[in-house]
């Protein structure tokens, strides 16, 4: 990777970015479309989004990051600031599991194939969008990402704060970025 490419914990900043873009889509939610479930915290203020397969696997994301859990555990992959980690306790039953729980208890390091699971639900999502969001729908979510950047490098600048604008989301979107991460 070259410096001005997505690393780490920004790639999935970008992608959470780029999941509230795509509820916006001008022809519908693009979740809701891929076959996520739209659903409520408790509180009913934040949405989350949820894919389950009854005894195979369960993908629950948000703005905070990816939960991906199977019968062998959990990984989550948070938006900001921290690796992505294992949460073994975390088991998916008849039901999908109470994403509450699924995040707490013991971390691990995740095992390098849950990883790549997680990795290739993400490259395959990017892809899809890419096939069916319009022809050039990364193009202008990566335009509006330029854009939020130079806005937030002006007011850092305007207010005296230090700012290092992330690097730019490419046109094409991150399936790629995400596929090169499965071994």
């Amino acid at each position: 990777m070259v410096a001005n490419e997505l690393t780490g914990s920004q790639l999935m900043d970008a992608q959470c970015w780029l999941w509230g873009q795509d509820i916006r889509h001008p022809d519908g939610n693009l979740l809701t479309r891929y076959g996520l479930h739209r659903g409520h915290w408790d509180t009913g203020e934040h949405n989350r989004y949820y894919w389950h397969e009854v005894g195979r696997l369960a993908v629950l994301l948000w703005s905070g990051g990816l939960l991906l859990v199977d019968a062998s555990g959990a990984i989550s992959l948070p938006r900001t600031g921290r690796l992505p980690h294992a949460r073994p306790g975390a088991r998916l039953g008849g039901a999908f599991p109470d994403p509450r729980a699924a995040l707490q208890g013991p971390e691990e390091e995740p095992a390098p194939g849950r990883l790549a699971q997680a990795y290739r639900w993400l490259a395959d999502y990017e892809a899809w969008v890419a096939r069916h969001g319009s022809a050039h729908w990364r193009e202008v979510c990566a335009s509006r990402w330029d854009e939020a950047e130079r806005t937030a490098a002006r007011l850092a600048a305007e207010a005296g704060v230090r700012y290092d604008p992330l690097p730019p989301i490419p046109p094409a979107g991150l399936a790629q970025r995400w596929a090169a991460l499965v071994p």
